[in-house]
């Protein structure tokens, strides 16, 4: 039983380690805050050359596309820290019950 509870707890430790390593592994940087896109947001398409105006309806496009992920991974991210949260207050109330003298 002691043994199962030592699993349990390093489970837990261990998986909430694992979200800070998807995240620097799936690392890219933000094509939201791309200089050129930056400056022809403030273009009126009009004004924009062909290529520019391509450029601009990618990056808006690859901008959109990033934050709708940002949030997923957020949410993902929260629901693991909340549940490692809740594992490491189940093994502490049931640490009196695996470990009480006989």
């Amino acid at each position: 039983m002691k043994i199962l509870f030592l699993i349990l707890l390093s489970a837990v430790v261990f998986s909430s380690c694992s979200s800070s390593k998807n995240l620097s592994k799936d690392y890219k940087e933000n094509p939201c805050e791309d200089a050129r896109f930056l400056k022809l947001k403030e273009m009126k398409m009009s004004d924009m050359t062909g290529s520019e105006s391509e450029y601009f309806k990618t990056k808006t496009i690859e901008c959109e596309d990033y934050e709708k992920r940002a949030k997923t991974e957020l949410s993902t991210n929260d629901v693991i820290v909340v549940l490692s949260i809740l594992g490491v207050l189940a093994a502490l109330f049931a640490f009196p019950f695996i470990f009480k003298p006989h």
